[in-house]
């Protein structure tokens, strides 16, 4: 409560110093007397407005002090100030400077009053000539059930954001929205990839035939080799032929007989190799053509990345519904509580208001 006020060289005061009581105070003068100017200096003090010096009383020099100052008991007091062009702020012999067109948080605290603590001279009476609606606000704020209507509206506001987050489903000739739509496409999109069991299997036949193949073209190089010493030894042959006409004819039978039999085991010998040859000609034949499937195996393979990476992005989307549910829960939770807290105050506020003697029960004066 206010307990003392002092307006000195402000406006119409030279020093006036005002004294309350507990309970209702009158103050009563001629017009033109200064009872306005003992509002407006509160509003100075609460609001710090008007800035400048326009309400220093015109008998002062530039040098003169200016204060308007309130005390909450004996020694509890704040003040607005104005020395020597400069305006400031002292409470509890604590002075703020530079002030601007601000008013400190302290000072705040201290003075606590609003506009509901401030009326002007042609201002209708309190609360009397009000709407229901306007007076209900005024209770909710007293009882600070304010807080939870803007609890409630950025509860609405977060569910409309995650509503929108989430999107809609598909609806007869209207397409899904947001999440939804998103692991639809997804969904869809997994359908390119069922084949990919299949291809891995294929792969995996295909790294085993690799494998022969690389034994088979050591064979070929060791069998190229062995063609090639045929041929040597056949040119050989060819030019001992001249000398094996000089010989007697026993020699030249018996050298015809081992030659003979010596080239049945080395034909015996070829004809084995020819045919392992065309076998491995084949078999390379078959491995060149899987090596065309280079690409396309490379193509299975990067799909097969791409289905892991669909796979990751559905299990964060997962985990975005997960927090989505537990989102929807506290906002459950929050709803109750609201209906909870509604429930009190409707409990607590009597049916007849002790201002104007209405019925309070109507749709008015609920939040």
């Amino acid at each position: 409560m206010i307990t003392h006020l002092l307006l000195m060289n402000f406006q119409s005061h030279k020093r006036s110093d005002f004294e309350f009581h507990p309970g209702v105070n009158v103050i009563v003068g001629e017009t033109d007397a200064g009872k306005s100017a003992i509002i407006r200096g509160l509003r100075l003090l609460k609001d710090n407005r008007p800035s400048g010096d326009s309400f220093r009383s015109w008998w002062c020099d530039k040098d003169d002090l200016t204060v308007v100052k309130l005390w909450r008991g004996e020694n509890r007091s704040v003040s607005r100030e104005l020395v020597k062009g400069e305006n400031r702020y002292v409470i509890h012999s604590q002075i703020f400077k530079a002030i601007g067109t601000s008013v400190p948080e302290e000072i705040q605290k201290f003075l606590n009053m609003s506009e509901i603590n401030l009326q002007r001279q042609l201002d209708s009476s309190f609360l009397l000539s009000d709407t229901p609606g306007n007076v209900a606000t005024y209770f909710n704020k007293v009882a600070k059930l304010d807080k939870i209507d803007t609890g409630t509206a950025n509860i609405n506001s977060w569910i409309r954001e995650i509503t929108s987050t989430i999107g809609q489903p598909a609806v007869k000739d209207k397409p899904a929205t947001g999440l939804i739509k998103q692991i639809a496409d997804k969904e869809e999109e997994l359908l390119k990839y069922e084949h990919l069991d299949q291809f891995e299997a294929k792969v995996s036949a295909l790294e085993e035939m690799e494998v022969c193949y690389d034994k088979l073209w050591k064979s070929r190089a060791r069998l190229s080799a062995v063609v090639m010493d045929y041929g040597m030894i056949e040119k050989d042959i060819e030019r001992e032929s001249a000398v094996l006409e000089i010989e007697d004819d026993l020699n030249d039978i018996l050298a015809d007989m081992n030659s003979k039999f010596f080239l049945n085991e080395k034909l015996t010998k070829l004809s084995n190799l020819i045919s392992s040859i065309n076998q491995i000609e084949e078999k390379i034949q078959q491995k060149e053509d899987l090596i065309k499937l280079e690409k396309p195996v490379n193509d299975i393979l990067q799909l097969m990345s791409d289905r892991n990476l669909a796979k990751e992005r559905i299990t964060k989307l997962s985990t975005i519904l997960s927090y989505i549910d537990s989102t929807n829960e506290r906002i459950k939770k929050g709803e109750s509580y609201i209906a909870l807290k509604q429930a009190e105050f409707e409990k607590e506020m009597p049916d007849i208001c002790p201002l104007c003697g209405k019925n309070q029960q109507t749709p008015n004066m609920t939040r």
